[in-house]
């Protein structure tokens, strides 16, 4: 028997950090939300490394006021 598998959620000193991201083809637009992770890098197909710059919001889950996640968008990757 797995003890806890279900547990409810601990308080709120829990939090994770995440980097939401989402490719558009059609368009090649690359977008991202970043939660307190530290910054992405774009590896290209020649290897060149590109770090993704952007404004690093509070991580998911974090206490205080509900924040306001602000994507970045790059066209032409």
């Amino acid at each position: 028997m797995a003890i806890g598998l279900f547990a409810p959620p601990r308080k709120s000193d829990f939090h994770v950090t995440a980097l939401i991201a989402r490719w558009r083809a059609a368009t090649s637009t690359f977008t991202w939300v970043n939660c307190g992770h530290p910054h992405a890098y774009l590896v290209d197909d020649d290897g060149n490394v590109d770090e993704l710059v952007g404004p690093i919001h509070p991580p998911l889950g974090s206490p205080g006021e509900k924040p306001t996640f602000t994507p970045t968008e790059r066209q032409g990757l």
